[in-house]
């Protein structure tokens, strides 16, 4: 590993050749890898599966483009789980052994631990935390979160924003969304007081879809005298939400959206709905400085691939790099095991300057409420843009886009901006 925590990567070509004997996946000209996620029976609403899949195509073509890895190129066979049969995929794959790791963020990624109990090495997403949580072999881009823990990043937009009485909205059906509730409640609970900051409508159990709208719920947050609003829905529900807020004079409320960021369609569509609302990235977004990082190779290799740069595809692209830096650290006579060893070793890992630095010594362990530090990042961090004028806009320092936080700090303190460029 280099001075960084990290593998050093160079232009190319990548390791060496030395021809290698059952190992999934691999033959003497590649190394085949398995997207396994949810495409045309995703009940969201947003793209999954087709933007994962641009995002690893994109990174695989370009280093390919520079000779491969260990003499081989990266191919990617994409996997459709249909929604209800993850499962069953995931066991397909297993058996098949013709597949060295797997990538994805499915909805329901229920074959995850039964890849993972298999050795295969697996890159999926914050989704996926709960399931990723003390499991050596599942990698998530800014490693395994506590999605129930207070954190400061709720605290900087309410600021930001000027507000103050906060609304929090989350479906009764889904564990993950009233565990990001109970996560944002904390957050208020924890730090908000001194600052004048306090959830004060709070509501975990809105049925999922919003069939029947929202407008008791607005009307209530009208009545406790809401100024921002957090969710943890879907991007279709937050529109609804939004159009109540319009009928109901409260359309200058801020929001934060979901999986919105690259969203074109979405953004410019309801460009005048979705006005000054934020949207919070675990990565460098698209409208920083890209010196000294990988994101002009992200931009230069998803156009090349006529592929739109979304939220999912820039995930998947983090995960591709964590698979290819850990081939690339475990050395020419590599295999899954070996792969996943030599990823645990990383303990500054940044995916060539576009996340936060992960120790993968303690991040495969989740924080808790009562301890962010002993497996929580050396810096919590988060870049905020807003959308203006239907399109994102980077808030705070181009070079420095990250708003870091220091976990061991118990108090809230204004982050400090931060860059992990190379």
């Amino acid at each position: 590993a280099g001075e960084s925590g990290d593998v050093e990567v160079g232009e190319g070509p990548h390791g060496s050749f030395e021809s290698l004997e059952g190992v999934p996946g691999v033959t003497d000209d590649e190394i085949r890898v398995a997207l396994l996620s949810t495409g045309e029976a995703n009940p969201i609403g947003y793209c999954l599966l087709q933007c994962q899949a641009d995002g690893i195509q994109a990174y695989f073509d370009w280093r390919n483009s520079q000779g491969g890895i260990h003499g081989r190129d990266l191919v990617l066979d994409v996997i459709d789980d249909e929604f209800a049969n993850n499962q069953l995929r995931a066991a397909e794959i297993i058996d098949g052994g013709e597949h060295f790791a797997v990538i994805g963020s499915p909805i329901m990624g229920t074959g995850f631990i039964d890849l993972a109990d298999a050795g295969v090495p697996v890159y999926a997403s914050t989704v996926q935390s709960d399931i990723a949580a003390g499991v050596e072999n599942i990698f998530t881009p800014v490693g395994t979160i506590c999605i129930l823990c207070p954190a400061k990043r709720n605290i900087w937009p309410v600021q930001d924003a000027g507000a103050s009485k906060v609304g929090i909205l989350g479906f009764g059906i889904a564990q993950a969304s009233k565990d990001c509730v109970a996560g944002q409640k904390a957050s208020y609970d924890t730090w908000g007081g001194p600052l004048g900051i306090e959830a004060v409508y709070v509501n975990d159990d809105l049925p999922f879809g919003l069939a029947n709208g929202v407008g008791p719920e607005v009307s209530a947050m009208q009545r406790a005298g809401v100024d921002f609003i957090q969710t943890c829905m879907d991007q279709n529900s937050v529109l609804v939400l939004e159009e109540e807020l319009e009928r109901q004079g409260m359309g200058d409320v801020p929001i934060v959206l979901p999986n919105a960021y690259g969203d074109e369609a979405y953004l410019t569509t309801n460009a005048a709905l979705l006005e000054g609302d934020y949207i919070g990235l675990q990565y460098r977004p698209l409208e920083a400085d890209p010196a000294g990082t990988d994101l002009g190779a992200l931009v230069e290799w998803m156009e090349n691939g006529d592929a739109a740069i979304t939220d999912w595809a820039i995930i998947s692209w983090i995960n591709a790099d964590q698979l290819f830096r850990g081939l690339l650290a475990a050395g020419p006579q590599f295999d899954q095991q070996k792969v996943v060893d030599a990823t645990n070793q990383f303990t500054a890992s940044t995916s060539g300057g576009l996340t936060h630095a992960i120790d993968w010594t303690r991040q495969h362990d989740s924080p808790t409420p009562d301890d962010a530090v002993t497996h929580g990042p050396a810096l919590d961090c988060i870049a905020y843009v807003t959308v203006q004028d239907g399109k994102a806009v980077l808030v705070g320092d181009e070079e420095k886009p990250h708003l870091c936080w220091d976990p061991t700090i118990d108090e809230y303190e204004d982050p400090v901006a931060t860059s992990f460029a190379g």
